[in-house]
């Protein structure tokens, strides 16, 4: 499997991107007091959110430089080429391949505040039978959740018939889904109660069949039906 966020590039890539977001930044916005006057934290916070992203969202960083106004011919010789390597190494990402697909690590909160992100969870409520789930947590709970050891990854249809039967009365056991180049990665995780009670109102939810929810949950994550065809 491609590795999909940074945290998953070898040790001394992740390294060499750091330094390259921090002069990017730096150059963008011309100190580091401004820097954080800018993004409203430190820089080391601001590059540590590039850090904490996927690989397609420090492309668009790439992007930004190449296409943008940032890149014009007064740019220093450093910055072009800085902004050249982040390219090459997007490149090379799509030539790798790790075993271990699940590697963030918890993280605390940044200057106090929360980050979110959109998950979706998938209930399977019996025969024809299922429910979606899309709720935004914070990131750092998100990283906790990709650590599951109880995940597996699969198309659309091996996620609804790997999903088992919500059990009576529910041991609190929920099924989060991510994108996975094509696919979705399924991890399985035991919530406590206080999460329910925190998060049951941050998000939206649905309940049908399995065609109705399947046709929801491909288009959620954009899931290439190619792999399903090719089956």
């Amino acid at each position: 499997m491609r590795p999909v966020y940074v945290c998953q590039l070898p040790d001394e890539m992740q390294r060499e991107i750091r330094g390259i977001l921090t002069r990017l930044l730096l150059y963008q916005c011309g100190t580091e007091e401004k820097a954080e006057k800018y993004f409203d934290m430190s820089l080391v916070d601001a590059v540590q959110l590039g850090m904490d992203s996927k690989i397609v969202d420090i492309d668009c960083v790439a992007d930004s430089f190449k296409n943008g106004s940032y890149i014009d011919g007064e740019v220093p010789e450093n910055i072009r080429k800085d902004v050249e390597r982040l390219a090459e190494i997007i490149r090379l990402r799509t030539e790798m391949e790790t075993d271990s697909p699940f590697l963030y690590h918890a993280k605390e909160q940044i200057d106090g505040r929360e980050y979110y992100e959109l998950v979706n969870v998938l209930w399977n409520h019996g025969e024809d039978d299922y429910g979606l789930w899309q709720v935004q947590i914070p990131v750092y709970l998100v990283r906790n959740i990709l650590n599951s050891p109880q995940s597996f990854i699969g198309d659309v249809d091996e996620i609804m018939d790997g999903v088992p039967v919500e059990q009576e009365p529910s041991d609190n056991t929920l099924h989060f889904l991510f994108p996975r180049g094509g696919k979705i990665a399924c991890c399985s995780m035991k919530m406590e109660e206080k999460f329910f009670e925190e998060y049951s109102t941050h998000g939206t939810s649905v309940r049908g069949s399995r065609a109705d929810i399947r046709q929801d949950l491909a288009a959620s994550l954009e899931v290439d039906e190619t792999f399903q065809e090719e089956r």
